[in-house]
């Protein structure tokens, strides 16, 4: 009998509640061991954390940051970017969202982070500024504000891109009372801007204007920074390099020269794309199929083959001489597609080919008006407002007088 029970012990060692509760724990370390890689993201993916900082606690709000992150939220979505937005972000949110952005960046394709707020250089750091930041000595800017070396180190697993944008280079408005090492307190003209940065191997770090210089909010619900790189970026087939290039020249000529972008870092000879060209259909894949011949010895009635109709043609508007811009009608009749803009006229730098303008004024287009002269007698009394539509997002243009 006892020899008996200690058999029974031998193949059921433990109670059936107690076998159970050991498999499933062994089940729920298994699946956490499957779930948590899986939050890297797989070749391929291309990742972005847009932060904006608007509201400080112990400074004036900046106008723009809050709008220029949408219309960058939306750009980057439409690139195919899965997409963070974080605003008003305390120093504990802003560490936080950068530590699951690098878990999101493992692996990852491309990987972008872009900032609008305050950033600041002190003793050769640059740091990015939380709204809770109060800097009242420049020693505490290592415990209240974000190294923008950390903000690097989080992207650097991405395989291809790792880009950084800053639009932070405003005026310090800490310089006036935070206290230096030799007790006295910086000038409100000292620090301005950021300062020159090295990053790594196929890492760019693009600022809104180069170091040592300030950045325009703009009149406009977007920066001019924001609204060239917003649109430079949603161009298909231009290489990075070039994109980049593109966005400086269109903001110096907006600000006449007064703001000039300046980008860090390099690349590889390999060309990144953050959006690819439509492929042309070939000859090939448009041409008819052969007829097959015909083993009968009365040849087959001839048939005559008809080509599709013409797409349909948008009509011309014309060319608003005032605005140096070329028009014509949409498809639709719901707005008008800018075909050409002048260098020489005020909209240079503010709009783009590709553009819809939908409203001038706050009036509607209309198809059935002209529409050039439209634009060209609102610019005549010194302001004409337009509300362009620019890929999937909307902005709002005030142009005036050369």
């Amino acid at each position: 009998m006892a020899e008996g029970a200690v058999r029974a012990r031998d193949r059921y060692p433990l109670p059936r509640w107690q076998r159970a509760a050991g498999v499933i724990a062994a089940l729920l370390f298994i699946i956490c061991g499957l779930v948590q890689p899986a939050q890297a993201q797989a070749a391929g993916a291309k990742v972005a954390l847009v932060i904006a900082n608007a509201r400080y606690q112990s400074y004036r709000p900046l106008a723009n940051p809050a709008s220029d992150a949408r219309l960058m939220q939306q750009t980057f979505q439409s690139l195919g970017f899965t997409v963070t937005l974080v605003e008003n972000a305390d120093r504990a949110t802003m560490v936080r969202a950068l530590k699951d952005f690098g878990v999101r960046a493992r692996g990852a394709d491309m990987a972008t982070v872009y900032y609008a707020g305050h950033g600041i250089e002190v003793k050769n750091v640059n740091y990015l500024i939380p709204v809770d930041a109060q800097l009242k000595d420049e020693t505490d800017a290592e415990l209240e504000a974000v190294p923008l070396e950390t903000v690097l180190s989080y992207i650097q697993s991405a395989r291809t891109l790792r880009l950084i944008i800053l639009d932070a280079c405003r005026e310090n408005p800490f310089a006036a009372t935070m206290q230096t090492a030799s007790g006295s307190t910086r000038s409100l003209g000292a620090s301005r801007g950021l300062m020159p940065i090295e990053p790594g191997g196929q890492s760019l770090v693009l600022y809104a204007a180069k170091a040592g210089s300030l950045a325009a909010d703009g009149d406009t619900g977007n920066s001019p920074f924001a609204r060239a790189l917003s649109a430079r970026l949603a161009e298909p087939g231009v290489e990075i390099g070039m994109t980049l290039r593109r966005v400086r020249d269109d903001v110096m000529r907006q600000t006449h020269n007064r703001q000039e972008p300046f980008t860090y870092g390099s690349l590889s000879s390999d060309a990144i794309y953050l959006k690819q060209s439509v492929a042309p259909v070939s000859a090939a894949a448009l041409a008819l199929p052969a007829a097959p011949v015909s083993s009968s010895a009365v040849p087959p009635a001839a048939t005559t083959y008809s080509p599709p109709p013409a797409p349909t043609v948008t009509r011309m508007v014309g060319t608003a001489q005032r605005a140096g811009l070329s028009l014509r009608l949409t498809d639709d009749g719901a707005g008008l597609l800018v075909t050409g803009v002048s260098s020489r006229g005020p909209a240079y730098g503010q709009v783009f080919e590709g553009d819809v303008i939908t409203a001038i004024n706050f009036q509607k287009t209309r198809g059935d008006v002209d529409a050039a002269q439209q634009l060209d007698g609102a610019l005549a009394t010194g302001r004409a407002q337009l509300l362009v539509r620019r890929g999937p997002s909307t902005a709002t243009v005030v142009l005036r007088p050369n």
